[in-house]
């Protein structure tokens, strides 16, 4: 029988099979401490390239959130975003759908967006 940790604390005993399951199941990049001879698994915090990458998008958010924060138009409200082609804060319903980003809307207001796309259509 194995023993399977998470944060010090046992997830789990039974057979090996039944361990590998378990973290393929988890999906990540995770740092695997074996002991053959207790026949003990120990589940580390993920892979440092994960937490790195994971860490600077943080950081390159604050940074956006605080340079909008230095313009004049920036409101800060719940049901508000801010356009970074027209540089005011708007109520999100202003907002086109993007299904990439991170709160599923477009970066830019649908005013803005319908100006940029007239403007390339009469070029």
């Amino acid at each position: 029988m194995w023993k399977l940790f998470e944060h010090e604390l046992l997830t789990y005993e039974g057979p090996i099979e039944e361990i590998i399951i378990i973290l393929k199941s988890k999906g990540d990049l995770l740092n695997l401490v074996m002991d053959n001879s207790n026949k003990e698994m120990y589940i580390t915090e993920k892979n440092f390239r994960d937490n790195r990458s994971a860490s600077i998008a943080r950081t390159v958010r604050e940074k956006q959130r605080l340079r909008a924060m230095s313009y004049k138009g920036y409101k800060n409200a719940p049901a508000h975003k801010f356009c970074w082609s027209c540089k005011k804060s708007k109520h999100v319903s202003e907002f086109g759908v993007r299904s990439r980003n991170k709160d599923g809307l477009s970066s830019q207001c649908k005013e803005c967006t319908n100006k940029k796309a007239r403007h390339r259509r009469n070029e």
